[in-house]
């Protein structure tokens, strides 16, 4: 059975499946929660080749879906319009989610599995929902789930344990903050100590998805404490979508524009005129573009990305973010839109997957041919994003020597960063314990 994963991969983050009579997924595997970003959530699965995917299965488009799951003889497969389409694996759930932090805490209330790592956010939800009429992006869903199947405040030692848990049982290597926005550099000020926590006791990878700061210091703070890796999303590329579909963003950094106009902010515009063809840029975007130029110069090539949504602008709109991004110097993580439900989009259709294919097989495309590294981290697998190595399966190839050379050096990185990583992981642990048995004694 010869299975394209990429392409299967991105046609069910479009089109959800239904999950037939027989099925245990409460008993079989994690629990679909909302707590995994504003895009929402569904049931993860391990496709061929070890594939991760987050498959919508509640949301209104779902039911219609040509893809259906099944259990027989304890085994899950996928199949569309009656004939099998391949076996696929639910991972099963995490031990610790049943663990209570030292202050009485569900540590699935603290933190969940997305994919292969671990998810937090830790601050309460974007002000953009406070303010009346609510503001906050429309395709988002994190303030309908703050609170409810996630604590919205949690400490940096509820974060610390629950990472620590994560990786005894799952063996984590990466832990993802997620913030909104907060006035004054409120999301990053209140990110900050869960970072340097979780980087000075764990010794864990930090990533930080993040709106951009006025004062750019804060990345300064952020990579002295250990940031990894750092994620803008301006989720919308199109200037005359952007306040439509973000229309806090747009209104809030579109005033803050006016204070940041740098070297960094012009250089962002500059860029995105040129990829834009004609138009000029939302104000509020720029504070995005002058966030990523700036970061791309502290963290360099690889650790920076730019976040858009696929099915919410015309592709080719798409397409320029991802080519903009790359002469950035960043990544683009593309999202695919999912209509969740209880959002202002939720009666919104799902996009097309042949539509919005070459907009994945282009975002693995830029990497090789500005030499961008991807994948070189230890055990992150995402099943909510179609990641830059999967696009590689959509993508028709341009170069095959460039693309042999690029593959073969980012295996050779990936080896030389496991070795650190896991030296690096022994070393802390040596110390952690140590420690203990300086304060037992």
């Amino acid at each position: 059975m010869s299975i394209n994963p990429g392409r299967l991969k991105l046609e069910l983050l479009c089109l959800g499946a239904r999950i037939e009579p027989g099925c245990d997924p409460e008993g079989d595997t994690r629990p679909v929660k909302r707590t995994r970003g504003g895009l929402g959530s569904g049931l993860d699965a391990i496709l061929p080749h070890g594939v991760w995917v987050n498959i919508p299965v509640k949301e209104n488009f779902a039911r219609k879906s040509p893809f259906s799951i099944r259990k027989k003889s304890g085994r899950y497969s996928l199949w569309s319009q009656g004939r099998l389409v391949c076996p696929i694996v639910l991972p099963q759930m995490p031990a610790w989610y049943e663990y209570l932090t030292s202050s009485g805490l569900p540590m699935d209330r603290v933190a969940v599995m997305q994919g292969t790592y671990l998810a937090a956010y830790p601050s309460g939800p974007c002000r953009f929902w406070e303010s009346s009429p609510p503001k906050n992006c429309r395709f988002c869903s994190v303030g309908l789930c703050l609170g409810e199947t996630e604590s919205a405040q949690k400490s940096v030692e509820d974060v610390v344990e629950t990472a620590r848990a994560a990786r005894k049982h799952e063996g984590i290597s990466f832990v993802h903050f997620n913030t909104g926005f907060a006035e004054n550099d409120g999301g990053l000020e209140n990110v900050f100590p869960y970072v340097e926590a979780v980087k000075r006791r764990t010794g864990l990878l930090v990533g930080v998805q993040c709106p951009p700061a006025l004062d750019l210091a804060w990345y300064d703070r952020l990579k002295k404490a250990g940031a990894d890796h750092i994620s803008l999303c301006f989720e919308i590329f199109d200037p005359r979508q952007f306040p439509l579909v973000c229309p806090g963003k747009a209104e809030t950094f579109g005033r803050l524009a006016g204070q940041a106009d740098d070297s960094f902010l012009r250089r962002g515009r500059d860029l995105a005129v040129k990829h834009l063809k004609g138009l000029s840029p939302h104000p509020g975007q720029l504070m995005f573009y002058r966030a990523i130029l700036y970061c791309r110069k502290l963290w360099g090539k690889g650790p920076v990305a730019g976040e858009i949504i696929a099915g919410l602008e015309p592709v080719e709109m798409s397409l320029a973010a991802v080519d903009f991004l790359a002469e950035c110097g960043a990544v683009a993580t593309v999202c695919v839109f999912r209509p969740s439900t209880g959002t202002m989009l939720e009666n919104a259709p799902s996009p097309d997957p042949l539509l919005i294919a070459p907009v994945f097989a282009r975002h693995y495309e830029v990497c090789v041919e500005n030499g961008l590294p991807i994948g070189i981290a230890p055990n992150i697998r995402t099943a909510m994003v179609h990641t830059q190595e999967e696009g590689r399966w959509l993508s028709e190839g341009r170069g095959w020597w460039r693309e042999s050379a690029f593959r073969a050096k980012n295996s050779l990185l990936s080896l030389g960063f496991r070795a650190f990583f896991k030296m690096k992981m022994a070393f802390h642990g040596l110390v952690a314990l140590i420690i203990f048995l300086n304060e037992d004694s």
